[in-house]
């Protein structure tokens, strides 16, 4: 049977969990206050992205505080609540009355499969009376097992057959918290678990990006959704941003499905044209941004001569994806020690309006590289100032 692969048809059995609320906060460098909270879910729900993930309220008061307002901002992204099958922890989730409930089994180290069963049990024990209350509220609760990974997967199996016996849990997760295994595996053990589980339950994939394969495991399980017809919602944050190297970014996420299905496909089942007002955000947060995020400024941007030149003339073969198709724009870095001429006369040409000879962009680039080469890149502002200066003087 030939691979099938995925397409635009599969857009509907896909979701993205947006985590930077929750599993965004513990990457290194990252603090968002209550305001700025409120402000990106806003941004999150603008795109019209499936989830906002939260930490649980018991992680601090200002936690507890963002969800209330969160929920009662009337947003088409369904806020959910990220807590652990603790009864305590459960129980003061609940109270916040919460639509959607991301509950997590915690394990103990799983160094033999008594402790591992151990887990399972008390976590299910906790579960089952809440979920008592969940199913009278007509709550979404999903449920995964801590360092799903790294448990056995007949385990895995016999684990999510359990689930299913629970009435209440209306999907399943699948937690790869170390971030160490490559697709292979990951997608092997979404095999397990759909064998295991009903055909109508989606499942929930969250994967770190220790060894730098994140972006990776999302190809290979979108390749899943389109042999099995299943769906697979993956918790994403804001360029990865997570725990030691983070998680699936929501660029991937994006990028990925553009290059699958195109523009216009995505743009049916995403408002990406409201991408760029989230990225804004995020860099006036002062947020560490990768520049290996496939939807960051970098990728945007142009500096070296030829990929320069190719974008000057409209030749999509460095910029495959669109900027303005995710509201952003072509950046031209310009005013460096490596500059070409044809980077020299877009600047002369488009902030100027002057047309000068091809021997002139020539030398105003040599003059620019020779600078920039002494003193550093130049801003904007000052190699539009160094450029008039030298025009003017020939």
């Amino acid at each position: 049977m030939s691979q099938v692969e995925f397409g635009p048809q599969h857009l509907t059995s896909i979701g993205a969990i947006e985590s930077t609320l929750r599993e965004g906060r513990q990457g290194l460098g990252v603090s968002i206050g209550f305001d700025d909270s409120l402000e990106y879910a806003r941004l999150v729900d603008r795109i019209e992205l499936d989830y906002i993930e939260m930490t649980h309220p018991g992680s601090s008061p200002i936690m507890s505080r963002i969800i209330n307002r969160a929920q009662d901002q009337g947003l088409k992204s369904q806020v959910a609540i990220h807590v652990p099958a603790r009864e305590d922890d459960l129980h003061l989730a609940l109270q916040r009355n919460p639509r959607v409930l991301h509950v997590y089994v915690p394990m103990r180290e799983p160094d033999s499969t008594q402790s591992v069963n151990q887990s399972i049990a008390v976590g299910f024990n906790a579960l089952r009376t809440a979920l008592l209350r969940t199913k009278q509220k007509k709550i979404d609760v999903r449920v995964s097992l801590e360092h799903g990974l790294d448990l056995p997967i007949d385990t895995i199996g016999e684990a999510y057959r359990q689930l299913t016996t629970l009435d209440g849990v209306t999907r399943v997760g699948l937690a790869e918290t170390t971030g160490f295994y490559g697709p292979e595996k990951v997608v092997r053990y979404a095999e397990t678990i759909f064998e295991a589980t009903p055909d109508d339950m989606p499942l929930e994939v969250h994967v770190h990006n220790d060894i730098g394969l994140a972006a990776a495991k999302f190809y290979a399980l979108l390749n899943l959704v389109a042999k099995t017809g299943r769906r697979i919602d993956f918790d994403v944050s804001f360029s990865g941003l997570g725990d030691r190297n983070g998680i699936l970014s929501l660029g991937d996420f994006l990028a990925i499905l553009y290059m699958l299905c195109g523009p216009e496909e995505l743009r049916k089942r995403y408002h990406i044209k409201n991408y760029w007002d989230l990225y804004l955000f995020v860099e006036k947060l002062g947020l560490p941004i990768s520049s290996r995020d496939p939807l960051s400024r970098s990728a945007f941007t142009s500096s070296a001569g030829p990929h320069l030149a190719a974008a000057v003339n409209g030749n999509g073969k460095y910029h495959l994806i669109h900027p303005e198709d995710f509201g952003a724009e072509l950046f031209l870095n310009v005013g460096h020690a490596v500059t070409g001429s044809q980077g020299i006369r877009y600047v002369v040409e488009n902030k100027l309006d002057l047309q000068l000879s091809t021997n002139e962009y020539e030398r105003l680039a040599t003059l620019v590289r020779n600078q920039a080469a002494e003193n550093g890149p130049f801003t904007d502002e000052q190699l539009t100032n160094f450029l008039k200066e030298n025009i003017s003087s020939q």
